[in-house]
């Protein structure tokens, strides 16, 4: 099945991660078979954000049956008003209405919110077509914060029909209050591996100044790029290379200052900065390159077609991506991505490298260079590593390719991903959509498809079982000529539909004894059946709570069932269950309270997304063991008192659980009731029965406080 898709948004030759997604999006859609209408304002971006046209965009397949059509606003129609705005939401949505009602387009996508989101909820009210929104880190944490576009925002966000979201934004969407069953995860970045890979061959630099040289526009804005232009470049020589937005908070000033320490040192090498941004912070990294005698050695280059960007890392002796500081937490660069793809030795923040979602792979010195670009002695230590080794440097690359680039399911989608991932939100579109239409016919449906009791009244008298809801004469005369077989058949597949569904969250629950699992689920069902517009979290808790009062009373169940179900229950809906601390407004506030030290007189507590939690049973273990379908072993029956911590981590849907010990508990215990260290102290040895604990206990509160379980006041 393909779909044809209007995709409104940022596109080629506009720069960025936004546009980079939207541009391998399509392209990896279109070769699914896929029809894709971008529709985007990108021949009119300003300078500082413009590619310059280097190269051909890469062919689609010879047998591709998918296509790409760009639909792109004029700058030459550049209509205006006062006071100036130039009309991009107008212009997008006009322009995508005629394509969806041309193309008969089945989703809108849109991904940025504004304008993109902005016009995909015009176009969609206008045509009736699905839409959807995917959003970066900038425009939630930042757009999305300013109190004269929130509004709008929360209401084309809460108007989607689905919305791409992250494991950092999930739990926002959530507390905003978009259903659950409207989110979804994005399935890979769609970096094309035959593009991305160790294997292609490096920008011939020589030709690339020349074409720079003689197509260079002639606004005064590309001026002090001609001033680094005119001098050779020699490719034997050692080259540090940098793309992407320049900045202090991209690192770009920092690398520039270890640069000339580098210089100073006498070690030969070349720079390349590949780098655009505002005419300020472009004079500015001219002035600084200049001011530490870098000129000679360095080309400071324009903007580039993503496509081509695997060239220019394979150019380079090593990448440096430093950003640090960077306002908006949630901001997670791709960069590093694309250069572990290409193979090339890598320089990268702690900032960044912690963002990464294989953060637990990175090893200084093995696979990747770690620093804190503040310091610029430490970077310009490394830099010198880096030239003065290019062969050991070249393995670091190869190593981060062998450890990070070439598992593609780090970051790239399966083929298919992608495509399957719109399919399935159109089928659940549609079946919201119908269900939402037929209202009281609908409710009456639900409750035929799930009773038991009042289908079988349906097939003595359909009549009688038509009492109590408000339907006319020509619902009734449908509802009378259903087939009973194929009601039946309905009603045991979405029965059988939510079974399956439950048990992709009570996996370990669903381990124990088939027949125990299916008498109780039945009873379940016929007691709390399926309900349209159900809350999906409230579901998923209404059969753990359910389970965990039936498992504890049946006598066929295990001695433990009940400690699993209730384990698998608290787990997830604590992982998902939006707090205050989701709130989007909240995004940005920086996690202070635990980085407070620890002094005799500060109030302790535990924080936000931490859960104290008692089992009777070891919970974690039997969990394992039954999901392993391993037998359970008999010291795993044994009842007493399993203490643990579950929590979330921030920006995260991760949900870490740590067993405690009954002292470690009974310190969280009486962390809860938010005292002074020197009080939670006292009361521990009271109730230990033991004194002159305070080094032990100091001891143990700095290490809950080191692994983010409790904070401190100031």
């Amino acid at each position: 099945m393909s779909l044809t898709i209007c995709l409104i948004g940022k596109y080629f030759p506009i720069q960025g991660g936004v546009s980079k997604d939207n541009l391998w999006l399509s392209y990896h859609l279109a070769k699914a078979g896929f029809h894709v209408h971008v529709v985007t304002n990108a021949e009119e971006v300003e300078p500082q954000y413009r590619s310059l046209p280097w190269s051909s965009p890469p062919s689609l397949p010879p047998d591709c049956s998918g296509s790409i059509t760009v639909h792109a606003t004029q700058h030459k129609e550049r209509r205006h008003y006062i006071p100036y705005a130039n009309p991009f939401v107008s212009k997008l949505a006009s322009i995508a209405t005629e394509v969806v009602r041309t193309y008969h387009c089945d989703l809108i996508y849109s991904y940025y919110l504004e304008p993109y989101a902005v016009a995909a909820s015009l176009v969609s009210r206008w045509t009736g077509v699905p839409y959807g929104i995917r959003h970066a880190g900038s425009d939630v944490g930042a757009l999305l914060q300013s109190p004269e576009l929130q509004t709008a925002y929360q209401e084309v966000l809460r108007g989607a029909d689905y919305i791409v979201a992250t494991p950092s934004t999930f739990r926002r969407f959530l507390h905003m209050g978009i259903p659950f069953e409207r989110l979804y995860f994005p399935v890979g970045s769609c970096l094309p591996a035959d593009i991305f890979t160790p294997e292609v061959p490096p920008l011939d630099m020589h030709a690339f100044l020349l074409w720079v040289q003689e197509n260079l526009p002639t606004n005064s804005y590309y001026d002090v790029f001609r001033q680094f232009l005119e001098k050779p470049f020699n490719p034997n020589i050692p080259t540090i290379g940098i793309y992407g937005k320049a900045g202090t908070v991209k690192g770009t000033f920092d690398l520039v200052q270890a640069l000339a320490l580098l210089q100073k040192q006498n070690v030969p090498f070349q720079f390349l900065a590949l780098n655009q941004g505002s005419e300020a912070t472009l004079a500015a990294l001219a002035s600084s390159i200049e001011e530490h005698n870098l000129s000679e050695v360095t080309w400071l280059l324009p903007f580039i077609p993503h496509w081509s960007v695997p060239q220019f890392i394979r150019s380079c002796l090593a990448i440096c991506f430093l950003e640090r500081d960077f306002p908006i937490p949630i901001h997670t660069p791709l960069i590093p991505q694309e250069v572990f793809a290409c193979g090339t030795c890598q320089i990268l923040s702690h900032e960044i490298a912690q963002k990464q979602t294989y953060h637990a792979y990175l090893e200084h010195g093995r696979n990747v260079y770690l620093v804190d670009p503040h310091d610029h002695k430490e970077l310009a230590a490394i830099l010198n590593t880096i030239a003065s080794h290019p062969e050991a440097s070249r393995q670091i690359g190869r190593q981060g390719y062998d450890d990070i680039g070439q598992d593609r399911g780090q970051f790239a989608a399966e083929e298919d991903a992608w495509g399957n991932l719109f399919i399935h939100i159109l089928r659940d579109v549609q079946q919201r959509r119908h269900m939402m239409s037929i209202a009281e016919m609908q409710s009456y449906l639900a409750q035929l498809y799930t009773d038991d009791t009042l289908r079988r009244l349906f097939s003595l008298n359909p009549d009688i079982s038509f009492e109590g809801y408000l339907l006319n004469e020509e619902e009734k005369r449908s509802l009378r000529a259903i087939d009973g077989k194929l009601l039946e058949y309905f009603a045991t597949s979405l029965k059988m539909k939510q079974l399956e569904h439950l048990r992709a969250i009570y996996p370990a629950t669903f381990m124990l004894p088939r027949s125990l699992m299916e008498r109780l689920f039945d009873r379940f069902y016929h007691h709390f059946p399926a309900k349209p517009h159900e809350e999906t979290l409230m579901r998923i808790d209404q059969f753990g709570v359910f389970f965990e009062q039936a498992l504890t009373i049946d006598e066929l169940a295990p001695c433990y069932a009940s400690d699993i179900v209730r384990y698998e229950r608290l787990r997830y809906i604590y992982t998902y269950q939006p707090t205050p601390e989701d709130a989007f407004s909240a995004i940005n506030v920086p996690s202070t309270l635990e980085g407070s030290s620890l002094n005799i007189n500060a109030p302790l507590f535990l924080l936000p997304g931490v859960y104290r939690e008692t089992f009777s049973y070891p919970v974690v273990d039997l969990v394992d063991t039954l999901v392993k379908q391993q037998p359970v072993d008999e010291h795993l029956m044994q009842p007493g008192h399993y203490h643990l911590v579950f929590q979330r981590e921030r920006h995260s849907l991760t949900m870490n659980v740590f067993t405690l010990n009954e002292e470690t508990s009974l310190l969280l215990d009486i962390c809860q009731q938010e005292m002074t260290v020197a009080d939670l102290i006292r009361e521990a040895e009271q109730q230990l029965g033991e004194a002159d604990l305070a080094d032990d206990i100091l001891a143990m509160l700095t290490l809950l406080q080191e692994k983010h379980i409790v904070g401190a006041c100031q």
